[in-house]
């Protein structure tokens, strides 16, 4: 059964409660390509949240409703009810859309997505954790891999100028990975002052920070071995987003 309430805020909408087996993705909908992109993901966030946003929809024959916003929404909604962790008569929130204003709808959701900002994901993953919220749990909820979170965390690393640097555009994110190899700010904030803004070449970074290390790879360090080095006292400085670099 669906339900629909009048919206207030706008005389041609309607938010309505449809089942998801009464939805199907509209020909308007806009979105071509990465249509199965991180839905796993999504579908966890929405296990741990609910649905945040409403389906856009038209109305369809026989009491359907076909979606012109919100497909992969959709289609998380339909893993979340084949595993079990959604009703299989689940109705989802939806907002109705004129026929005439499908395709715009679909656009400007598309299209005015962005993309949350990395500092901005550090800082809110960072919040958690000193809430007592495991790395693991916070991968769970919001669908995201334990190496992501992490990685995301490493960030926190970084001096408050590097990181407002980053928001500024000065740095890419490569960039502000590679002034991770060290915890030391000072080091990092005069590394950034000497560098020309803006900064897009990473490894001009990880060779400052690295000067005086050989390389795991390097002849020597592979005939010596990590565990020998590290159990006679060398430190080794592990690269937090390559498994596979360290110094």
């Amino acid at each position: 059964m669906t339900t629909e309430i009048l919206d207030t805020g706008a005389d041609a909408q309607r938010t309505c409660f449809v089942p998801v087996s009464k939805l199907a993705v509209h020909e308007d909908n806009v979105r071509r390509t990465d249509k199965r992109a991180d839905i796993e993901a999504l579908a966890a966030s929405i296990a741990a949240h609910g649905l945040l946003q409403n389906l856009s929809v038209v109305r369809a024959e026989d009491g359907r409703y076909a979606v012109v916003a919100g497909s992969r929404r959709l289609a998380a909604l339909r893993l979340l009810i084949k595993q079990g962790r959604l009703a299989r008569d689940f109705a989802a929130p939806c907002t109705i859309v004129e026929p005439a204003l499908s395709a715009e709808a679909s656009l400007a959701e598309n299209v005015q997505r962005v993309a949350m900002n990395a500092m901005d994901e550090m800082e809110a993953f960072a919040r958690l954790v000193d809430d007592s919220m495991s790395v693991d749990a916070i991968a769970e909820r919001f669908g995201a891999s334990v190496r992501h979170v992490e990685q995301r965390l490493a960030l926190g690393r970084l001096s408050p100028k590097i990181r407002a640097a980053y928001r500024k555009g000065d740095l890419t994110l490569d960039v502000a990975r590679d002034f991770c190899l060290t915890d030391d700010h000072g080091a990092q904030e005069r590394l950034f002052k000497q560098v020309p803004k803006p900064i897009s070449h990473a490894a001009s970074i990880r060779n400052a920070l690295s000067g005086g290390r050989a390389p795991a790879t390097d002849r020597l360090s592979r005939f010596v071995g990590l565990e020998t080095y590290e159990a006679a006292g060398g430190r080794i400085v592990r690269d937090l987003f390559e498994d596979e670099v360290a110094f």
